[in-house]
């Protein structure tokens, strides 16, 4: 598809899918062309337009013929049909054009349509609309009431813009846009104007799909292979088929530990915009493969530059960040504790309020570790007796007990889950502002994880305890520390699923939205954070 380009935007002509974009919406045009964060399902295409009885009764199918137009300032493809044997050629106007609410700009779009089409046939008088009902006519008497140059010059000054055009008021016509996942109009209304308030009943609607229909796929058997027939992917060991799950159905593909992938599976899953990720038999991230990211060059330039400075804007959103984290770990405390946890409670209610008032990073790093240290001590107090389980803090890399292995392995796959999002939103998961970007470290991912931990991938461990869905038996202990066994890992990846699948309410938005989903939300709202159209990053603080 072409894209417009604040760079380029004085010098050459803006593509014809833009303008009649910013005729829809500019904010829409904006997040499409100039900063594109993430493919649409239904995205536009070059393809011709198919119509019921095209190419009958001495018809014939529609043809497209690229156009650049440089008296107009304009090019694209424009689709030419022929409805007649003896008809002349008319232009077909672009299926999007029905959006365009104003009456005055869906025909002046129209007139430039026409325009281009001339370039390609002067004769060319008729434009017409195609869709199921097929072949419509679309009326073109007189001049247009929007002048074509003072519509592509608004397209023009949208293309210059440095982030996309903040939302003004909420419009009814966003409720079947299929932008609205990307640009959050309501979300980004409501923290303009109210911060992180909690919204009213019914303020905020939802337009984000409150679940993927799709589901992740985890590989775990030693010595299995990925391959792919026909449109499915199957996973064999030793010629024996042990799954086989259509591409359709496939959200992203996790591989954990000694298993194989083919090139063709990996291929397709590219092409299809499925990533695939690589873990570590005992649940360390290694690393992604993914389709090329979106091309959102300005967010990325915003991103780099907090995430150098790490001022104060960073350090605000930082200390959100850890204050959320530590009282989220408090309500998980507070839940779930069977003994008396109020010491653990009131030191960890003390470090929150001073998180308020940390002014450097290394302060809220010492915060941080003292209400973990706090909270991990104290987290004894929710495991049943009767399973067997003991936790000894917290220990890692490696852990020294079989909580503390499930703990990892929970937090390794909850950072794959931010690192998608990240990559759907445009973002870099390794350029954080709080966790300082290194080799290797999937920096921001980690950022936005923290306040999830306690109610995500603690929970998850907590409960298959409790529930006796793992036991002592299920892990191999020696050379002074413990891996999960293939039943236990199993297990986890199990709940960690059905967890991410649950829906649950968003304590700022107030709608009901999946835990899985409700990740792509929070990294989409911290670029919009970036660019500056929010005031301020709200991430979910559970009560």
């Amino acid at each position: 598809m072409h894209r417009a380009s604040p760079e380029a935007a004085d010098d050459e002509p803006l593509p014809l899918d833009f303008v009649v974009d910013v005729a829809i919406c500019e904010r829409r045009a904006h997040l499409r062309h100039v900063t594109p964060t993430g493919p649409v399902a239904g995205d536009l295409t070059d393809d011709p337009p198919e119509a019921t009885g095209a190419g009958d009764e001495g018809g014939s199918p529609a043809r497209a013929v690229g156009v650049n137009a440089d008296d107009l300032g304009v090019s694209g493809v424009v689709h030419l049909l022929r409805t007649g044997a003896d008809a002349p050629e008319a232009v077909v106007l672009p299926s999007d054009l029905a959006l365009v609410a104003n009456e005055g700009l869906r025909r002046s779009v129209a007139h430039l349509v026409r325009e281009l089409a001339r370039r390609v046939d002067p004769a060319i008088e008729v434009a017409a609309t195609v869709g199921p009902r097929g072949i419509e006519p679309f009326h073109l008497d007189g001049p247009p009431d929007v002048p074509i140059g003072e519509l592509v010059a608004r397209a023009r000054k949208v293309a210059r813009a440095a982030r996309a055009p903040l939302v003004e008021r909420l419009d009814p016509t966003c409720e079947s846009c299929r932008f609205a996942e990307i640009c959050l109009p309501d979300e980004s209304f409501h923290l303009a104007r109210s911060g992180l308030a909690p919204a009213g009943a019914d303020a905020v609607r939802r337009l984000v799909p409150a679940r993927d229909d799709r589901l992740p796929l985890h590989v775990q058997e030693p010595g299995a292979r990925i391959g792919v027939s026909k449109g499915r992917l199957r996973v064999r060991k030793d010629r024996q088929l042990l799954e086989e799950i259509p591409l359709s159905d496939v959200a992203h593909v996790s591989i954990h530990g000694n298993v194989q992938i083919s090139a063709q599976a990996l291929r397709v899953l590219l092409a299809e915009g499925i990533p695939v990720f690589v873990f570590t038999g005992s649940g360390w991230f290694l690393g992604r493969w993914i389709a090329e990211p979106p091309a959102n060059v300005p967010l990325r330039m915003a991103q780099a530059l907090l995430a150098r400075d790490r001022g104060e804007q960073a350090l605000e959103v930082a200390r959100g960040l850890v204050a959320d984290k530590v009282h989220n770990a408090r309500v998980f405390l507070r839940r779930n504790a069977r003994q008396d946890v109020s010491e653990a409670l009131e030191r960890m209610e003390s470090l929150e309020r001073k998180v308020a008032d940390c002014d450097d990073f290394a302060s809220l790093r010492g915060l941080e570790g003292a209400a973990a240290r706090a909270y991990f001590q104290a987290w004894n107090a929710c495991l049943a007796p009767k399973r067997g389980f003991r936790a000894t803090g917290r220990t890692r890399r490696p852990p020294r007990d079989p909580v503390n292995a499930m703990l990892s392995y929970a937090y390794g796959i909850l950072v794959r889950d931010f690192v998608l999002a990240c990559h759907v939103a445009g973002l870099d998961p390794m350029m954080g502002i709080y966790h300082r970007p290194v080799w290797g470290r999937p920096a921001l991912a980690l950022d936005l994880m923290e306040p999830a931990r306690p109610w995500i991938a603690d929970s998850v461990v907590l409960r298959l305890i409790n529930n006796g869905e793992v036991t002592p038996r299920d892990f191999v202990q020696g050379a002074g520390t413990v891996s999960m066994s293939p039943t236990a890992r199993k297990a986890l990846l199990e709940a960690y699923e059905r967890r991410a699948d649950q829906l649950f309410t968003h304590p700022v938005f107030g709608y009901r939205i999946s835990v899985r989903r409700s990740f792509e939300v929070q990294a989409r709202l911290f670029a919009r954070w970036v660019l500056g159209e929010v005031p301020s990053y709200a991430s979910v603080r559970v009560r």
